[in-house]
């Protein structure tokens, strides 16, 4: 897989829940597992540290936007992405120096 991706961990919760809960049939764990092996853990690349709480809760507070959502954009200043792909935040504004692009415009 490429350095040029990554997925904050947020992400791949936010899959699991989903997959858990509103596929139809429900993902088996046997498929969980696969599936974090690959593709999910390659593209893991920033751990979740207390140095990414403490700048996502200094991003949460300079731009007032929802706590996953700082998260998410301090493991992409962490990991030095020039954009996120996000279709939570307003397309084509640039935070902290990372652009940010709604992939379904």
């Amino acid at each position: 897989m490429s350095d040029r991706f990554f997925l904050d961990t947020n992400i791949a919760h936010e899959f699991f829940n989903v997959a858990f809960r509103k596929f139809r049939p429900p993902m088996s764990a046997a498929d969980a597992y696969t599936y974090f092996i690959s593709p999910l853990r390659p593209l893991l690349k920033v751990p979740f540290s207390q140095a990414l709480v403490f700048q996502a809760i200094s991003i949460r507070e300079k731009h007032s936007i929802p706590w996953y959502d700082a998260l998410i954009l301090a493991a992409a200043i962490e990991s030095e992405c020039k954009i996120l792909y996000s279709e939570d935040f307003p397309h084509g504004r640039k935070l902290e120096g990372v652009k940010i692009l709604n992939p379904f415009i």
